[in-house]
């Protein structure tokens, strides 16, 4: 539940930006907010027995890492490699319709890549929860959410969400979370 607060927390404090605003096909409100980010660092020290790598950033600051049994063929990675990290997040804030048996979900797909090849990986996470709307003041802009372990919350709507008068008592309010990491090693 905390999560859920601070993801629809996250999102509306962002939506009030200058992302904009969509609408499902019902003509509910929505919001959308993607974010990428790009990093290299240079591996200025490598321990294979221990597996710890110590990497420096495009800044000069060091942080070390162990790289766990999932990263395959570290011993492929050598002092001066470069390990490049490309991360993209969303999040996602809509209504629907009341389905039953709804709550948190979660999605984790994880590729490494094989034996022989450059060592690497992506992996991807989905994490779905909903709140189903309990009462709606439209002039005020506030809504009263119930999550599926039966705690009660009162959310104030920004301005910015259109189409407010669309959602209706039994709605579901669904945030979901998504977030893709690749990582691969190049040699300089």
């Amino acid at each position: 539940m905390k999560k859920l607060l601070c993801i629809v927390a996250a999102c509306l404090a962002l939506a009030a930006g200058s992302l904009s605003a969509f609408a499902a096909e019902d003509g509910k409100p929505g919001e959308k907010i993607v974010a990428t980010l790009n990093l290299q660092a240079e591996v200025v020290k490598i321990d294979h027995k221990t597996r710890d790598v110590v990497l420096k950033g495009p800044n000069g600051g060091l942080v070390e890492i162990n790289a766990d049994e999932r990263v395959k063929n570290l011993d492929k990675v050598k002092v001066g490699d470069i390990v490049n990290v490309k991360m993209v997040r969303s999040f996602a804030l809509f209504i629907r319709k009341s389905e039953t048996d709804r709550g948190a979900a979660g999605l984790n797909e994880v590729t490494v890549f094989p034996d022989g090849d450059e060592p690497g990986r992506i992996t991807v996470e989905t994490i779905e929860e909903t709140a189903v709307v309990q009462k709606i003041d439209y002039k005020k802009r506030v809504a009263v959410l119930k999550d599926v372990d039966g705690n009660v919350f009162t959310l104030d709507v920004p301005k910015e969400v259109q189409n407010l008068k669309n959602v209706k008592v039994g709605d579901e309010l669904v945030v979901r979370y998504t977030e893709a990491v690749a990582v691969s090693v190049t040699k300089p």
